[in-house]
């Protein structure tokens, strides 16, 4: 067994590590359930005594990111945007996806380019890996997909909001 050799955030701060402002190349589809896709909950004994304020049997709603370290990369769990307003973040044994007739990503939450430079009328970029929305103010992270387009992706907060510069 290999030991993976990268040190979390806390352990860069106990060292005096300079650390980074960025947000983390994460791999969304580790669990099955990339940014943007729909999930569904299933109300079970188990999974309502696991949450505080479980949604109802069959609610639907999007997987989002979450501009948190930490909580991004627990893995088995995922961030949801409840379609009727709530939010957090919930085991992956308790979501599935929602079968769909097309397998379209909502745009407001996920979506990919060819280029950056196709986004500059509307975007611009923040940091290595964050664009800022000229209009609305609110951040998108972006990385290169297998496919050689760029990924872009809206960060939310752990309330479900939209992240704002």
């Amino acid at each position: 067994m290999q030991l993976n050799r990268k040190s979390s955030g806390f352990d860069a701060f106990l060292r005096g590590e300079e650390m980074s402002n960025s947000v983390p190349e994460l791999d969304d589809t580790r669990n099955g359930f990339p940014v943007g896709s729909r999930v569904a909950f299933h109300a079970t004994m188990q999974s309502l005594l696991t949450y505080p304020n479980s949604p109802n049997h069959g609610t639907v709603g999007y997987v989002v990111r979450v501009h948190d370290r930490i909580a991004s990369t627990l893995p088995g769990n995922v961030w949801v945007k409840w379609d009727d307003g709530s939010f957090g973040m919930f085991q992956t044994k308790h979501v599935s996806r929602v079968a769909s007739h097309r397998s379209r990503r909502a745009f407001n939450i996920s979506f990919s380019t060819e280029s950056l430079e196709e986004l500059s009328d509307e975007y611009m970029i923040h940091t290595a890996s964050t664009l800022v929305h000229k209009a609305k103010k609110d951040l998108w992270s972006f990385r290169k997909g297998e496919d050689g387009k760029y990924v872009i992706e809206r960060l939310f907060d752990d309330s479900g909001e939209p992240v704002k510069v």
